[in-house]
């Protein structure tokens, strides 16, 4: 994929994460020809090859922009990909203006699950036989309520680990209720 960033000698912050198609990496540790996922001008995510690296060191106050959903602190000369109008274009982000809406999401163009399997966990002789296999909305339904109102705990006694839903309104506590019947609870 070529765009606007192979004329652009980039620049970051030294610590931070880029998403491969392999997962998350230390941004420090790309080489030449290391796999990347940037964003095409279409607005999709796409696997790109990282071109060169440059490392330089930076002097100075670290520009910020804090808003409702984010904090951002990059060096001024670090592109930010900007939709303006049915434009969406990398910008320097000492060049954002006030109404530039930056690009946070992109375009899925993967393919749909319709259920998600989990691998097998070591069953003992009183655990209830639990299925692995969901179906994809209810798993992400599941993960939304354990992000939000979940925790795991591991008792000291037999070495027990457990999952736990916390939720006092009475419509989210019958939600969580029909969840984990649809689901083997």
């Amino acid at each position: 994929m070529r765009s606007d960033y192979d004329n652009y000698h980039g620049h970051c912050i030294k610590n931070g994460e880029v998403l491969t198609p392999g997962g998350w990496k230390d941004i420090r540790s790309f080489k030449i020809g290391d796999e990347a996922y940037s964003v095409a001008p279409d607005g999709t995510l796409t696997p790109d090859i990282v071109g060169h690296v440059t490392r330089e060191h930076y002097t100075g106050e670290l520009p910020t922009l804090d808003t409702h959903f984010s904090h951002m602190a990059m060096t001024p000369e670090h592109r930010v990909m900007v939709e303006r109008g049915s434009l969406i274009e990398g910008v320097p982000f000492k060049d954002l203006v006030q109404g530039d809406k930056i690009r946070r999401v992109v375009d899925w163009v993967g393919s749909s699950h319709t259920s998600v399997t989990l691998p097998a966990v070591l069953k003992t002789s009183r655990m209830k036989v639990q299925p692995t296999t969901f179906a994809a909305e209810d798993y992400f339904e599941f993960m939304g309520w354990f992000v939000s109102e979940g925790s795991t705990l591991k008792t000291l006694e037999r070495n027990r680990k457990r999952v736990t839903l916390s939720q006092k309104r009475a419509d989210g506590r019958a939600a969580i209720h029909a969840l984990l019947t649809r689901n083997g609870d």
